[in-house]
């Protein structure tokens, strides 16, 4: 007994319109993508879907018959949406393809595609966008938070390193700033005494600025419990007691005399008040012990004893075995 196979049917669908990148469905299964769908189909009954964004779902339930034909084109229908588009601030010019489309707020109707847009105000950026307006998503939503046009501004500055400021906010240079808005530059670095410029740039302009800050200057007092001679930077700047004038940067002093241990301190002048250093001169050994560190005899193996300021004897007795002629109390 032989058993036939049946023919299947030949099956050739398109759309109208026609797109490259539409979605057959055939019962439930994605299938392929492209503008035309060719296959075969076993004889029977298929439900076939054609699918894209812009347009509502196009159905037909199909019937192939043993080695039929089937050629359908499938009428699509676009799908309705809205363009709604805010600005901050509102009043903003809308423009497609060049052409003006209205102000914002604007609720545009549109079928079913992607909408290339410019938004235009004066005095600030334009923003261009396109909206899709797809059947997940028939109404797309915008809201633009314009922003200034900008202008930039270069600035130039000695000494170098130091902090820019543009209204109050930590900026480098070159900076965009925003436009017919007024700006307060200011340039500052320790130890110099800051500098600020007031400007408004126009749009699009390019300007450079420059800063030449001057030494910010303090007076220290410098004294000692002995005269000392004074280091600044390594460089002797006279002796005890001293009145310095002395930049507002961290600076290091030194204190010395010939004899006395070197005292070194650490200041920052401050220009809005006069500060004084002072320095207690030691000897070696008195800075020791003031320190509590071990004499130097100490270091010797030599135990040094405290005694009260009471009268005592020293030396031996006559009669200590090996005592030498020369020996004596006192």
């Amino acid at each position: 007994e032989v058993e036939l196979e049946p023919l299947p049917a030949t099956v050739v669908l398109t759309t109208e319109p026609a797109h490259e990148n539409m979605e057959w469905w055939v019962d439930g299964t994605r299938v392929h993508t492209g503008a035309t769908l060719t296959t075969t189909f076993a004889p029977g009954q298929y439900q076939v879907a054609a699918q894209h964004p812009y347009y509502q779902i196009a159905q037909q339930t199909m019937t192939a018959e043993i080695a039929g034909e089937l050629q359908q084109q499938l009428t699509l229908q676009p799908i309705a949406g809205t363009l709604q588009i805010q600005t901050e601030p509102a009043g903003a010019s809308v423009y497609m393809e060049g052409s003006l489309v209205g102000q914002t707020p604007l609720s545009l109707p549109k079928q079913g595609g992607d909408y290339p847009i410019e938004v235009r105000l004066d005095g600030y950026q334009s923003v261009q966008d396109t909206l899709p307006v797809h059947r997940s998503q028939p109404t797309p939503t915008r809201h633009y938070l314009l922003q200034p046009e900008q202008g930039q501004l270069r600035v130039q500055a000695e000494p170098s390193d130091g902090a820019l400021f543009i209204s109050g906010t930590p900026r480098s240079s070159p900076a965009s700033v925003d436009a017919n808005v007024e700006h307060v530059v200011r340039y500052e670095k320790q130890g110099y005494i800051s500098a600020t410029k007031t400007l408004t740039l126009a749009p699009g302009e390019q300007r450079a600025i420059r800063f030449k800050l001057e030494p910010e200057i303090a007076k220290v007092n410098v004294t000692s419990n002995i005269p000392a001679e004074v280091f600044v930077a390594g460089k002797s700047v006279g002796q005890t007691p001293l009145e310095l004038s002395l930049q507002t940067i961290p600076t290091s002093l030194e204190f010395r005399k010939s004899g006395y241990r070197t005292v070194t301190r650490n200041i920052t002048p401050n220009a809005r008040q006069t500060i004084t250093v002072s320095a207690e001169m030691l000897q070696e050994f008195e800075a020791r012990r003031k320190e509590g560190q071990p004499l130097f005899v100490e270091t010797l193996g030599i135990q040094m004893l405290k005694l009260k300021p009471t009268a005592f004897t020293m030396g031996s007795p006559r009669n200590e075995v090996g005592r030498s002629p020369n020996e004596h109390q006192v």
